[in-house]
């Protein structure tokens, strides 16, 4: 759907493309024609050649994204009810057997021959000199697009994720105790005065002079 918006009607349009893209839902809703967007907007001779296929670019690329998101929500460009067909608003307008409904984003929006256009209101066409009132395009309220366009960032590239705290934990190392001092044995006492003067003689219990 943005594809089409974008290839077929004024960049800078979004009354435009909204009337584009109630084109190609009036033609899906019809049973002359495939019952898909993709399939509408792919039937040969149809559309722009390369729609399906060039880049999209700039601005206009995320303008086209918004409408189109508004169009598969429900929103359609007032009084082209039932209109199947459109071409560009040049030196051949009108064209005869056609029957025009409106102008907008450089095309001019028609039926052929004498069919009539269901529409409450129609809209007055305009002259070559002026230009249709645009249509104002708001946004899908949230949860009510069936299969909405992703819109995405600016320059292609994806946001990175926030980055998240990481928590950091410090192994707690616990020191073994130290072992318990061993004592010395006590030196056996004395039995008789000749174990005194050995004991004194070797150096174990210093001397008593």
């Amino acid at each position: 759907m943005a594809r089409v918006m974008y290839f077929e009607s004024n960049r800078s349009s979004e009354a435009g493309m909204l009337a584009v893209g109630t084109v190609v839902m009036n033609r899906v809703s019809s049973r002359k024609y495939p019952r898909s967007v993709c399939g509408v907007v792919g039937q040969t001779s149809q559309f722009a050649p390369g729609v399906l296929r060039k880049p999209m670019v700039g601005k206009a690329k995320y303008r086209a994204y918004k409408v189109a998101n508004a169009v598969l929500a429900g929103q359609r460009y007032p009084g082209l009810r039932g209109v199947m067909y459109f071409h560009t608003h040049d030196s051949s307008y009108p064209r005869p057997n056609r029957t025009y409904v409106a102008i907008a984003g450089g095309n001019a929006f028609y039926n052929h021959g004498t069919v009539p256009v269901r529409a409450s209101s129609p809209i007055a066409l305009a002259s070559r000199s002026t230009t249709a009132a645009p249509a104002r395009v708001a946004l899908p309220p949230p949860g009510r697009t069936p299969s909405p366009v992703p819109a995405y960032p600016v320059g292609g590239l994806t946001p990175l994720p926030v980055p998240q705290p990481v928590e950091r934990r410090v192994a707690q190392t616990v020191p073994e105790p130290l072992p318990a001092p061993v004592a010395a044995p006590a030196a056996a006492a004395p039995a008789s005065i000749e174990d005194l003067l050995r004991q004194t003689d070797s150096g174990g219990a210093g001397s008593l002079y």
